[in-house]
């Protein structure tokens, strides 16, 4: 009886592994950065073998007659992750779309399934079947600027150093290079007409770029396979009816963007073969002023668009359009440019940075997206345990960090909802905790804590009462650095309830909580880096020329020294940092660093003093130093490392 057993073991094997053979494997492979697959689909079937590692574990995408899937294979068996009906007709062609655990197949220029899985991110892709002109384009984070500067700085500063009297004025400068395309009208760079007299060398940045004819134009930048984005530009509209930034142009008649007009709300808009359809917009906006200049952007990621008007957002739509493509600038205008006095618009600082903010409001379940960790859940309209028992999810990368994760939480009396951040299998995570007035975990309390080895340590913990009995708010829970901290969105903006600090959970997958309670509207951002210092015109750093330019062309403007001290006068509230680098503090030397509010911190060579608060520190000469104020606390960095955090 042996021997049929372990024939059919091996025979078994044998098809298993034969089922990997006959692959053609590509020169390039799936990288864990990211990358577009795009081929044609010439027959059926057709196969695409994706990230295979050396025991054979994988994806595969497949194409059949009537429907394609992916699935993946471990220990030589495949299990479905997502499949559906195909109704496109051989040939055809198609993009596979990889960022981080997101699968996406693009299909006719829209988004067509969506997977999560994040077992395998590098290793060969092999095509088998009627797959033909296969192709993979690796992806990396998009760093995009443009201020439209088309003079070189050596230029612009030889004669102005010499003479501030003789540089090269900004309306004398001849300009015809742009990495822009006309795809619509025509565009050209222009001297800023408030400073067409001005030098090039005293200003940051006199150059923008404007439409010059009638009706609409559109300027296209960037690649095609960009995904994933945040497009934002300044913008003055001086005339033009209608202006708008772009994002995930294929041509001249097919892109998406925030458009604003100058008898209406702001919108945004899905142009499809020239046509315009409205997907959402700000009502009660209102409309912009003309020679107001403007921060616009449109942020696309995940399938969603968010507007975004001087860092407010105001309208979100959800689209499967197009999912990758250029990004544009668009204006409508009355008259022709060609006569300076009639600019329309001037464009400025456009800026292309990737994002990996993701949003989902449990309309559409994605395969493999959600991973309960307790408890069950209903994801249908809304993140419900399937009973009043505690449970929790996440999704996401393990490797996230530093991000804000926000949601509806809807709070029972008898119960409580709430947010994760930084979870790790087997670790922990933090919690932020909404209880209602009778809730067995959080009576009439918000909490920020941490669960860690099957423990629940509160850091912090806020007395509410029945302030969220039965309540629908949204909340935002975000880790900068080990500062955590729990705000509530209202009509005046977010208001800070809770914060704490603490640094064990370094990065982790984002989550819900719910007991008894649900969650509506989750979403999850990553905050751009915060900006320190404006830029000062280059002729200005030189320390011959005065130096009242720079004192009040950035909002610090300059240290001076007093009696031995560097004193800064201006005004700083909120949120706030400062850098510097410490010298060396043998000895009896130290360094204060004043407020000028009565508190000082004490740097010596072996501690650090606040008020009762003492660090030890070694004496470390030039040792970088960075002192922030985060909410209620002030955290000081030496390095990576936070070296004092304490309430103040």
């Amino acid at each position: 009886m042996r021997f049929p057993l372990v024939f059919a073991f091996l025979l078994l094997f044998f098809c298993a592994n034969f089922a990997h053979a006959n692959w053609n494997f590509l020169d390039d492979e799936a990288e864990a950065g990211g990358f577009d697959l795009s081929a044609r689909v010439a027959s059926f079937p057709a196969r695409f073998y994706i990230a295979k590692q050396e025991n054979g574990d994988g994806y595969t995408l497949n194409f059949a007659p009537d429907s394609f899937s992916i699935a993946v294979v471990q220990a030589n068996k495949s299990r479905p992750l997502a499949a559906q009906k195909l109704s496109a007709k051989a040939p055809f062609d198609f993009v596979l779309q990889r960022r981080g655990p997101r699968f996406r197949v693009i299909l006719g220029g829209k988004i067509v399934m969506q997977a999560e899985n994040d077992l395998f991110s590098e290793g060969p892709i092999g095509v088998q079947g009627g797959a033909k002109n296969v192709r993979v384009q690796p992806v990396e984070p998009i760093v995009f600027e443009d201020d439209f500067m088309r003079v070189a700085s050596e230029a612009a500063l030889e004669n102005a150093l010499k003479n501030p009297r003789h540089g090269i004025k900004i309306s004398e400068a001849q300009i015809t290079e742009t990495i822009w395309s006309s795809a619509k009208g025509r565009w050209a760079t222009t001297g800023l007409t408030e400073n067409a007299d001005a030098q090039v060398a005293q200003s940051a940045n006199p150059f923008a770029f404007r439409p010059m004819d009638v009706g609409e134009n559109l300027a296209v930048a960037g690649q095609p396979f960009w995904s994933d984005y945040k497009h934002s530009v300044s913008v003055q509209p001086q005339g033009a009816s209608e202006i708008g930034v772009l994002a995930y142009a294929q041509d001249e008649k097919n892109y998406l963007g925030l458009f604003w007009s100058e008898n209406g709300d702001p919108q945004i808009r899905a142009v499809l073969d020239g046509a315009p359809r409205v997907l959402a917009a700000a009502k009660g906006f209102g409309a912009f002023e003309q020679k107001q200049w403007y921060r616009l952007a449109i942020h696309s990621a995940n399938g969603t668009l968010r507007a975004v008007i001087d860092d407010e957002e105001v309208a979100r739509a959800q689209t499967g359009l197009f999912a990758r493509g250029k990004i544009g600038l668009w204006a409508k205008m009355r008259v022709a440019g060609d006569d300076k006095k009639a600019l329309g618009a001037v464009f400025d600082d456009s800026s292309v940075r990737s994002t990996r903010d993701f949003t989902d409001d449990f309309a559409t379940p994605i395969p493999g997206r959600w991973t309960t960790v307790a408890g069950a859940w209903n994801f249908a309209n809304r993140a419900k345990p399937a009973n009043n028992q505690g449970a929790f999810a996440v999704m996401g990368e393990g490797i996230w960090a530093n991000y804000r994760v926000s949601g509806d939480l809807n709070v029972p009396q008898n119960g409580a909802s709430g947010l994760l951040l930084h979870h790790i299998a087997g670790k922990g995570a933090y919690l932020l905790r909404v209880g209602g007035s009778n809730s067995p975990t959080a009576r009439g309390a918000v909490q920020i804590a941490r669960l860690e080895g099957g423990k629940t340590t509160v850091l912090a913990q806020k007395t509410v009462g029945a302030r969220f009995n039965n309540s629908r708010a949204s909340w935002k829970f975000e880790n900068e650095r080990g500062y955590l901290s729990a705000k509530i969105s209202g009509e005046n903006g977010d208001e800070l309830v809770l914060d704490a600090f603490d640094e064990n959970l370094k990065s982790g997958r984002a989550g819900v909580f719910a007991q008894g309670g649900h969650i509506e509207n989750f979403a999850v951002e990553f905050p751009t880096l915060r900006s320190m210092w404006a830029k000062v015109p280059a002729l200005y750093e030189v320390e011959t020329q005065a130096k009242t330019m720079g004192g009040w062309s950035t909002p610090e403007g300059f240290w001076t020294q007093q009696n031995g001290a560097w004193q800064h006068k201006g005004d700083f509230w909120g949120d706030s940092e400062i850098a510097f680098n410490l010298p060396d503090l043998s000895g009896q030397k130290r360094a204060i660093l004043s407020f000028g509010n009565a508190k000082k911190l004490h740097f010596e060579a072996e501690k650090i003093t606040l008020g009762s608060t003492v660090v030890a520190r070694k004496n470390t000469p030039n040792e970088r130093i960075e002192v922030l104020r985060r909410g209620n606390f002030l955290i000081v960095r030496a390095g990576e490392n936070a070296v004092l955090a304490t309430r103040v």
